[in-house]
């Protein structure tokens, strides 16, 4: 079966796209912002110029089969690629008109030339119609602001629905939200003296006690610090479901799970994530997480297990992130750290997933707290590197443009980074030092353009008694060749890393 819906008359579409959907469906996809350049710094006061920012495109259908789209567009271009690349998907072109099939639920970016102006698709499988015990939210436009969601409770958003707002709940339970509508986060703004997260370096101490342990302490403190709600926000809960939904435009992390047991995430979709700290999802001291068959893109980091403050009684176990598609636009793709306020992260796998687009490193270990890190692994990840990475810059003045920069003045990211190194006092965490220990990169592999080299890795242990212990990296290969040696891989460590290379 294939089916689209088509969205509210008031979402902006482009009108320079029209997509045919195996045949059935002619369409203008939606318009969203995204990150043109990697240029970032510390929360200003007032969100990133629009001169950093660009168009982007998206459009969202259900199939259980292929479905042959093609595009047609204004502009003239050159080259046209469809990402992953792992997927093998052959984009045909003619004049100004591309074609290429589908095979089914997953996500897919068409890009013309290079990263800018990407046209996001989404491909959802069918599902269920929900029960009379659920909240449905019709196609259309909703303006709910932020919903408190209580226990037991369904929320179905239909596909071409659109809401704008978000969904909190505290110390609830039997929590689901599901469905292919949209959850547009542009409703809230952020100013000075909201934040994003307890413990940014700016706010220190927000949480000074264990606000876990009185839901009436959590509630009066997020309240009182002003924290800023994003689309999805969960503390202190167990059983969430999310399942469906494009989280698009928010400003600040998209979806943050804190001090919670057994969340599912499956097949959540972010896009439009331009304006300053905008995660994608940020996982908060929880444990028995799964984050499954996902789309995200974001400004700032894209997958994150985070240790914070006033939630730090709680430790960080059972991640499994899977089958994910990334396109992170500066930061990290696929992140422990920076934040480590806890005890323990154990038994954290991320798995098949595939990172289009990286800035600074794709898979990344930053121990700056004190948690023992151990027993995490990256395993069959496909990394893709392209000759138009632009450098990312730190923007020390705000009347500075991010410079033209030639194709030559490549900065690639990092391919695997961790270090142990302690940075608390920056990220308001912990005086004592963490160790990181049994960590695995199996199967990982760079699919490059011609004219990219091996990217870096680097393993830095800050001592002796904080060594990096039980590394092991097996099975790294650089465009279909396996990689034999620690040099071939271009790792380097200190002497405070075990290494193994296999």
């Amino acid at each position: 079966m294939l089916s689209y819906t088509e969205l509210p008359k008031s979402e902006y579409r482009c009108e320079d796209i029209e997509v045919s959907i195996g045949g059935k469906y002619n369409i203008n996809p939606c318009r969203t912002r995204v990150s043109a350049v990697p240029y970032n710094r510390v929360w200003p006061g007032m969100q990133r110029c629009d001169d950093q920012t660009e168009e982007a495109y998206f459009f969202s259908y259900t199939a259980d089969e292929p479905a042959e789209i093609e595009v047609k567009f204004s502009k003239v271009f050159e080259t046209a690629v469809v990402r992953p690349l792992s997927k093998g998907i052959i984009a045909e072109a003619s004049g100004k008109v591309i074609k290429f099939t589908i095979p089914g639920a997953g996500h897919y970016v068409l890009e013309t030339d290079d990263f800018h102006n990407a046209l996001h698709i989404f491909v959802n499988s069918p599902m269920n119609q929900p029960d009379g015990k659920t909240l449905v939210f019709k196609n259309g436009v909703h303006h709910i602001g932020v919903m408190q969601l209580e226990s037991n409770q369904k929320v179905f958003i239909e596909d071409g629905a659109v809401i704008y707002g978000g969904f909190t709940a505290i110390d609830k339970e039997n929590i689901c939200i599901y469905g292919g509508g949209i959850i547009d986060g542009s409703y809230e703004s952020r100013c000075s003296d909201t934040r994003t997260n307890p413990n940014m370096h700016y706010a220190k101490s927000c949480f000074d006690m264990d606000v876990t342990e009185d839901m009436s302490v959590l509630e009066k403190t997020l309240y009182d610090e002003k924290m800023l709600s994003g689309a999805l926000r969960f503390y202190n809960c167990r059983n969430v479901e999310v399942c469906g939904p494009v989280i698009r435009d928010t400003c600040t992390y998209g979806m943050i799970a804190a001090a919670c047991t057994n969340v599912c995430v499956n097949n959540l979709k972010l896009v439009g994530m331009w304006k300053y700290n905008t995660d994608g999802i940020d996982i908060f001291n929880s444990r028995n997480v799964v984050i499954k068959n996902c789309f995200i893109r974001t400004f700032d980091d894209s997958i994150v297990l985070k240790g914070i403050k006033g939630w730090d009684s709680r430790n960080m176990e059972n991640v499994f992130v899977k089958n994910c598609v990334v396109w992170c636009d500066w930061g990290r793709s696929l992140e422990l750290g920076a934040e480590t306020n806890a005890d323990l992260y154990e038994n954290i796998v991320f798995s098949d997933c595939d990172l289009i687009h990286g800035t600074h490193v794709m898979l990344d270990i930053q121990n700056t707290g004190r948690a023992c890190i151990k027993n995490v692994t990256f395993e069959n990840i496909r990394c893709e590197y392209n000759k138009n990475q632009l450098p990312s810059l730190y923007q020390h003045d705000l009347n500075l443009n991010y410079p033209n920069m030639d194709k030559t003045n490549t900065q690639q990211p990092k391919l695997m980074f961790i270090s142990n190194s302690y940075d608390g006092d920056r990220f308001g965490g912990d005086i004592e030092k963490g160790s990181v220990s049994s960590i695995t990169f199996n199967d990982i592999y760079v699919i490059a353009d011609s004219e990219v080299k091996m990217p870096i890795s680097e393993f830095i242990g800050v001592d002796e008694a904080h060594r990096l212990d039980g590394i092991a990296v097996k099975n790294v290969y650089f465009n279909g060749k396996r990689l034999e040696s620690i040099s071939d891989a271009n790792i380097t460590f200190n002497e405070f890393c075990e290494l193994k290379f296999v």
